[in-house]
């Protein structure tokens, strides 16, 4: 079956090798690397496809062709965009795994891994130089564009976009700030199992 490759499950821990300071075996593979793949291209999809709605919407408000305004017009064109682009980024590595034939059981995995462990994108555009970086990137992009493309449902009061969005805001900062700390505690814990 074709892209039966993506949801391929494997033992994180087989063919490790034990930490001679602590004794432990430590994982060197991703569980499922497909699904990574998966929401690899999906976030970065809807990020483009965010940016381009509330783009189109800044530039629609600028020839006066767009009704209610930038927060609410604007806004659902930023969530339409990111609907498709979420869409587009999971129908791109579906497309990959069928016509790809480096793309079976072995490929996936070892795509996966290098996108977990060095940042290392199966699109050469996508890639970063760690994959920190590439974690931050996704959670503070996506992060913005989807608090940008909240805006557009507007509801009556008193839950009106111009109330809602800061709360929504300030929800999405928290949010992000929370994970970076549980990021930070995870790499400080796998430093300190190390040395």
């Amino acid at each position: 079956m074709p892209f039966q490759s993506l949801f391929t499950s494997y033992d994180p821990y087989e063919g490790c090798i034990p930490n001679p300071h602590t004794g432990l075996s430590q994982p060197t593979q991703l569980r499922l690397p497909g699904l990574l793949l998966l929401t690899h291209a999906s976030v970065r999809g809807g990020i483009f496809g965010a940016s381009t709605g509330l783009g189109v919407g800044v530039i629609a408000l600028s020839a006066r062709r767009l009704e209610h305004g930038l927060l609410a017009g604007g806004g659902r064109l930023g969530f339409v965009g990111m609907c498709a682009g979420t869409l587009f980024g999971m129908g791109a590595v579906c497309y990959r795994s069928v016509t790809d034939v480096d793309m079976d059981d072995d490929g996936v995995k070892r795509a996966g891994n290098a996108l977990y462990d060095n940042g290392v994108s199966p699109w050469e555009v996508l890639s970063q130089k760690s994959a920190v970086l590439q974690g931050k990137i996704d959670k503070w992009t996506l992060g913005g564009a989807m608090g940008a493309a909240m805006a557009g449902f507007q509801a009556k009061r008193p839950l009106d976009a111009s109330r809602c969005v800061p709360w929504g805001v300030v929800g999405a900062l928290v949010a992000v700030y929370l994970t970076e700390k549980i990021d930070k505690m995870a790499r400080e814990a796998r430093e300190k199992k190390v040395s």
